[in-house]
């Protein structure tokens, strides 16, 4: 997935140019006090600075090279980390409320530990997702 960010919204517009990258995540959807939110085992991120700046607190990002990801006509030429393949694009379409793509995209809170051992929370704020569901061929 690409992504901006995160950055403090004045910084946003500095965000899009330095915080631009290509992630894969690996998550698990939790329920706190706060509120429904998701927590990270893993993050891979194709730049330097997002992996350092995550890590500062604690979250479990990594510098991982060769997240490649092509569009090519109606497909998607996929290649990162041994996985390979082409995926046919649908139109995009946006998740209706209450169904299985809302509740796996809506935004949420991402819960972490420091590295100092506490918990914390942060509010994940986006426009809504556009989706597309793609089948590997």
């Amino acid at each position: 997935m690409h992504v901006i960010g995160p950055c403090p919204g004045l910084l946003l517009p500095l965000g899009s140019i330095f915080l631009k990258y290509n992630q894969l995540n690996v998550r698990t959807y939790v329920k706190a006090d706060a509120g429904s939110g998701i927590v990270l085992f893993d993050t891979q991120v194709d730049r330097i600075l997002p992996a350092l700046g995550a890590r500062l607190f604690g979250m479990p990002y990594r510098l991982v090279q060769g997240h490649d990801f092509n569009v090519l006509g109606n497909y998607v030429a996929l290649n990162t980390q041994g996985i390979k393949g082409e995926i046919e694009k649908a139109d995009p379409f946006t998740p209706q409320e209450g169904s299985l793509e809302s509740f796996l995209t809506d935004r949420f809170w991402v819960y972490a530990r420091s590295p100092v051992g506490a918990v914390y929370g942060v509010r994940i704020k986006h426009a809504p997702w556009r989706l597309r569901w793609w089948m590997f061929l």
